[in-house]
């Protein structure tokens, strides 16, 4: 069709609908003046083989051709584009919220777009409603609750100023933290050196090696050595003999723990990762919904985040966005392991729906439902418990014969007596003995 306005490639129910490509295609006929004869040959030529062949098999026997322009839409759509229901459509415009690193306006186009087919009789006031509910700024919903009047269009505007501001603010309290920085280590810098009796005064703690705190007040009074494994005292202040214990190099990332990042031993400066493992003996493994996928993952209380290997990540999401990642792990034996980024998921379960971050990491093991996800969604800990009390490792049989044989007089039939050993009965005075049966 050479000469005219514009270009319609072949309809590709991958990247659009089907109402959609008639709406393009019907500018594409008004805007070259196309007389209503010539619309099914042009229909027939433009939307491609791969659909032409899914028409000529709808209206068989007859041909295409012989169907007028709105029949061939109408077949077409009942076909691709079937009605949806409403109530399935509105179920899903009621449970969508702002997720985490969503802006507004990213936020109501999506809106728009789950209220397609939802029919309601007052669009607006759905779309407003629907999206004060689901803001994540809570400061931004009281104050639209407390707008007289409100509208859509103004709910987005006052939305839309709110995110701007606080995006300016954090902008400029990043260059004065900066700027303060600098100034704090050039005053730094002019200090006199501490005098003798200032030095004096010092204190050096046993647990940590650190200055100017008693052991008895100190924060590392609780933590686990990971040079000797005894309580007390970090390995940055060990003093045990002997060469430390070492511990065999993993590479499955099995379990994270939260280390908090004012810690001043350059050991704790990271998320550590500290207990890793490749048995499943013990495990608790829980199969939520994350991002529309369900994905086996193991319960781990030991771990600060969530993580998936890249492995997963690439069979499961390999098309969702990565954020950049803003921690550091550390394994137990020293190994950093900087994540790929996070992803911010929809995670359902038992009801529950959470906006929640999935960490990525290049080494991984099984899948990991950490502590941040267990703040947000609650587990029934008590059919969990049971699940993991009953499950059986597959020598459990054998361990209870050897048992049973070793210790066969104390299960033998009949009733057994205890040898060797007096039994003193302290009785009330004056009390009387009472005979039960049994």
């Amino acid at each position: 069709m050479a000469g005219y306005i514009g270009k319609i490639e072949p309809f590709d129910d991958s990247t659009e609908t089907w109402s959609s490509y008639v709406e393009r295609l019907e500018q594409y006929f008004a805007v070259n003046a196309l007389e209503n004869e010539k619309k099914v040959p042009a229909l027939l030529t433009l939307l491609g083989g791969k659909t032409y062949g899914l028409l000529r098999n709808l209206t068989l026997p007859d041909k295409p051709a012989t169907k007028s322009y709105d029949d061939i839409v109408k077949l077409l759509k009942d076909h691709l584009s079937p009605k949806p229901l409403i109530v399935a459509e509105r179920f899903r415009f009621y449970k969508r919220y702002q997720i985490q690193g969503e802006t507004v306006n990213k936020y109501v186009a999506e809106l728009r777009k789950f209220a397609e087919y939802c029919e309601f009789g007052n669009l607006n006031e759905s779309l407003r409603d629907q999206f004060v509910v689901g803001l994540k700024d809570e400061q931004t919903q009281k104050k639209l609750l407390t707008v007289p009047d409100l509208t859509f269009v103004k709910a987005i505007g006052i939305a839309i100023a709110v995110e701007t501001a606080n995006k300016d603010a954090i902008e400029l309290r990043g260059k004065f933290n900066t700027e303060s920085s600098v100034n704090r280590i050039q005053r730094q810098q002019r200090r006199p050196p501490p005098s003798t009796t200032d030095r004096h005064k010092s204190f050096v703690c046993y647990r940590c090696n650190g200055k100017n705190h008693k052991a008895d007040t100190c924060r590392f009074k609780d933590a686990v050595c990971h040079s000797c494994n005894k309580k007390g005292h970090i390995r940055k202040a060990c003093r045990s003999s002997g060469k430390p214990k070492q511990r065999p190099a993993q590479k499955n990332v099995n379990s994270l723990d939260n280390q908090s990042r004012e810690y001043t031993s350059d050991e704790d400066d990271y998320l550590g990762i500290h207990s890793v493992k490749n048995s499943n003996q013990d495990s608790i493994w829980i199969t939520p919904n994350v991002h529309g996928k369900e994905i086996r993952m193991e319960l781990d209380t030991g771990s600060a985040v969530s993580v998936i290997s890249a492995l997963d990540y690439d069979k499961y999401f390999q098309n969702e966005k990565l954020e950049s990642a803003n921690v550091t792990l550390k394994t137990y034996s020293g190994e950093l392991l900087i994540p790929t980024g996070y992803m911010n998921v929809q995670v359902k379960y038992n009801g529950q729906c959470e906006n929640l971050k999935l960490y990525v990491v290049q080494k991984g093991g099984p899948a990991l439902f950490g502590r941040d996800w267990l703040r947000k969604i609650n587990l029934d800990w008590k059919n969990l418990k049971w699940i993991n009390k009953i499950s059986v490792s597959r020598n459990s049989n054998e361990k209870l014969d050897l048992l049973l044989k070793e210790y066969s007089n104390v299960f033998r039939e009949g009733i057994g007596c205890v040898a060797d050993i007096k039994a003193h009965l302290t009785l009330k005075e004056n009390a009387s003995p009472k005979f039960v049966k049994s």
